[in-house]
């Protein structure tokens, strides 16, 4: 279920053309170099400012009194380029949805409303859902709790090269995911991350309950 005002753009213009081919090749351009490729340019309007950013954490709490006020827990909130996504707990039913999203809207247009917050709803898609698969991260807390694991990511992109690139997790944050393949460090866009999964448990041969 999404709530958003505004336009929003489901592609940062760094992502746009940006084919997995390239994705190892990015730690190699940063921002200033001139012969960066097309997809390192563009203005993120923010968007790439760190997870504990003081507006990131300041909008959250706005988010948070909205849950508070429509009675709706509010398990986690991920950020994600020009996105929020707002998990509540597998059994909140959809008219318990509908209704924090009315209460985020009416929460944003209160006029005691920071400005700084105002501009951020302004350019962000809210997305209220809830939990995922246990074995797929996707909120920034199970994120930053697996720091150092093996996982698999499962790549989307528009010219249809998905692929799954195995590694150890680096690090998560609103623009990319970036693991560590064998020693090289790949980074990869949210934009093109369609799951990222923990492997599944070892079981020893012969294990009667596996």
């Amino acid at each position: 279920m999404a709530f958003k005002r505004g336009q929003t753009s489901s592609l940062p213009s760094s992502t746009t053309l940006m084919a997995l081919e390239e994705v190892e090749e990015k730690d190699l351009y940063p921002p200033t170099n001139p012969d960066q490729p097309a997809w390192r340019k563009g203005d993120l309007d923010g968007m790439d400012a760190p997870i504990n950013e003081s507006w990131r954490s300041e909008s959250e709490d706005l988010i948070r009194l909205a849950g508070v006020q429509s009675a709706v827990e509010i398990v986690s909130l991920t950020w994600s380029y020009a996105k929020v996504e707002v998990v509540v707990p597998g059994t909140t039913s959809s008219e318990d949805q509908s209704r924090l999203v009315t209460e985020i809207h009416a929460v944003w247009e209160d006029p005691r409303t920071p400005e700084i917050c105002y501009d951020v709803l302004e350019k962000h898609e809210i997305i209220v859902c809830t939990p995922g698969a246990p074995d797929v991260l996707s909120t920034q807390e199970q994120f930053d709790a697996y720091v150092g694991f093996d996982v698999s990511v499962q790549t989307v992109d528009p010219f249809k090269s998905n692929r799954v690139i195995e590694g150890k997790l680096v690090s998560r944050d609103a623009l990319e995911v970036k693991i560590n393949k064998k020693g090289r460090m790949v980074t990869i866009p949210n934009e093109m991350v369609g799951e990222v999964k923990l492997p599944k448990p070892k079981t020893e041969k012969g294990d009667p309950f596996n």
